[in-house]
């Protein structure tokens, strides 16, 4: 990918934003309040893990990410081969070790290991439909951002695929195609008036809740 300042900036917003998550994983919005909001980089809460520390979310992204800028392509064996190297050798993690990783990507990886299947490795039950296909679709966005000639059916086909790796849900590949959507008209915007304002998005977030909600 040639646009390295895009690039950096939406990466190093995603690995941030994880890691001042991380601590406070899994608490509701009630606990989150009761013990106060996350204000700077906290460690040693949820994971016990140091501040600073990034989770599955951005380490399966950056894997994602290294593969696109090493093939110049969306190349699902490689990406897959690299959610290997980051499970069972701590590629892509600030310590060499994987951890936190859900269920359904956890399945799916070992089902690939041993079968080196992508159309059958991913998981297909109600209760697979996890945000997995959103915390690692950056790096897709931000490559396709840059093909000019890409078409909506194009970038959601390659949604599908993309997601189809670890999960299997049409909410989930709805979610993904609209964030990619999001992150393009976001760019897009920001070249052209040099700044961001988010009220303007007003009806396309309606519209995407419609799409979500089957309306």
């Amino acid at each position: 990918m040639n646009d390295r300042k895009m690039v950096l900036d939406g990466m190093m917003g995603l690995v941030v934003g994880d890691a001042l998550g991380c601590p406070v994983q899994f608490l509701d919005r009630e606990e989150l309040r009761e013990r106060g909001a996350v204000t700077e980089m906290e460690g040693y809460g949820t994971y016990n893990m140091p501040p600073g520390t990034w989770t599955d979310d951005s380490s399966m992204a950056l894997a994602t990410l290294a593969s696109i800028n090493e093939r110049n392509c969306i190349d699902l064996r490689d990406i897959m081969e690299r959610f290997l190297d980051w499970e069972f050798h701590g590629a892509y993690t600030p310590f060499g070790e994987a951890f936190d990783e859900g269920n359904t990507c956890s399945n799916a990886i070992y089902k690939y290991r041993d079968s080196h299947d992508l159309a059958t490795c991913g998981e297909t039950g109600e209760y697979s439909n996890g945000n997995g296909a959103l915390m690692r679709i950056l790096p897709v966005c931000l490559y396709f951002i840059q093909k000019e000639d890409i078409s909506d059916a194009e970038l959601y086909s390659w949604g599908v695929k993309i997601n189809r790796e670890c999960e299997d849900e049409a909410i989930r590949f709805k979610a993904a195609r609209w964030f990619a959507f999001a992150a393009m008209e976001m760019e897009q915007r920001e070249r052209k008036s040099g700044k961001v304002n988010i009220s303007s998005y007003k009806s396309f977030f309606e519209k995407l809740v419609d799409d979500l909600v089957g309306k």
